[in-house]
């Protein structure tokens, strides 16, 4: 029997504007995948104002992701769950009383490495207790992946602008949360400006109101993915800690765009061209004649980061492990 496929995150209440909705968006489309998101409760006034992470943590928060947060399952069905972060650990109970009442088998979704003090979900969990709890854990960071033992999947990707291609108004272009990367873009955008480069740098949180990087609220993924296509160069950052491409690179390889890393690793990557992508140490580093020049940029993309890909793979995954 074909297997039902539920998303369940909890992240800030934009809605169908969220990251995580957009980039699913393909296997919601042609897979019937089911996304249940933290921005149905957050609305709640029981709730309102409170940060997901606060809230994951209220007694009443959790009794109402029984009641209000899960489609209703069909005890007849087969489904396979998958979650986010700040769910699956702060809510333990929640999926084992899931694989206690259902045909489910529960995967963890981990975006951010483990050891990130800036960005600690996963920071002093025990890895191995997580792995009994749930069917499969999935981690987009390679070296993550090498050392617990998990599966390594890239993020997926979805364009939710279509063939949309607005004019390019930026040489230089990054949008994130901080997570230990603020320092390295405010020093990136004061040597832009000296070097005549037009860059639009802006950081999800709170900051400086006078400067070259803007900080600014929460931006939904529509904005993310126009203004990316408004710069001729991504600029990518990784985490402290990191080894593997964040989204920015999938970015740039699926809407054509130069992309300037910190990442020595990025060679690795699947789509990898020294014509388009450039590697920096430090923001001395950075050859900003490649950023500023106008190219033509094609990477060949094949569609590999489709999330109806994504889910396959890690469903063929599920079901390996099955008969081992």
């Amino acid at each position: 029997m074909e297997r039902k496929i539920i998303y369940l995150f909890c992240g800030i209440p934009l809605g169908k504007e969220d990251c995580s909705y957009i980039m699913l968006q393909e296997a919601v489309e042609k897979m019937g995948l089911k996304i249940s998101s933290g921005s149905r409760l957050l609305a709640d006034a029981r709730f309102s104002g409170l940060h997901s992470a606060i809230c994951g943590k209220h007694p009443a928060f959790a009794r109402c992701l029984d009641r209000l947060y899960l489609p209703k399952l069909d005890k007849k069905k087969p489904y396979d769950v998958f979650t986010s972060n700040n769910i699956a650990l702060l809510n333990r109970g929640l999926f084992r009383r899931l694989k206690d009442r259902y045909d489910v088998r529960t995967v963890l979704v981990t975006q951010n490495v483990f050891n990130n003090e800036r960005y600690p979900e996963l920071l002093g969990r025990n890895i191995e207790d997580l792995k009994e709890e749930f069917d499969l854990i999935v981690t987009t960071e390679r070296a993550d992946a090498e050392r617990f033992g998990l599966l390594f999947m890239p993020n997926t990707f979805y364009n939710p602008l279509g063939n949309e291609v607005p004019e390019v108004i930026y040489d230089l272009s990054f949008a994130g949360a901080d997570k230990g990367r603020g320092t390295g873009v405010r020093k990136i955008a004061g040597e832009a400006k000296k070097a005549g480069v037009s860059a639009d740098m802006r950081i999800v949180g709170n900051g400086p109101k006078n400067g070259a990087v803007k900080y600014v609220p929460p931006l939904p993924y529509t904005e993310i993915i126009r203004r990316d296509l408004e710069t001729n160069c991504i600029l990518e950052l990784l985490q402290p800690g990191q080894t593997t491409a964040t989204l920015r690179y999938q970015e740039a390889v699926c809407l054509n765009k130069k992309l300037l890393t910190n990442n020595p690793y990025v060679e690795q990557e699947d789509f990898y061209d020294p014509r388009f992508i450039r590697v920096f140490r430090d923001e001395k580093d950075i050859d900003w004649d490649f950023v500023k020049e106008r190219i033509k940029v094609d990477y060949g993309y094949d569609g590999r980061y489709s999330s109806p890909e994504w889910v396959r793979k890690i469903q063929m995954e599920l079901d390996r492990r099955k008969d081992i």
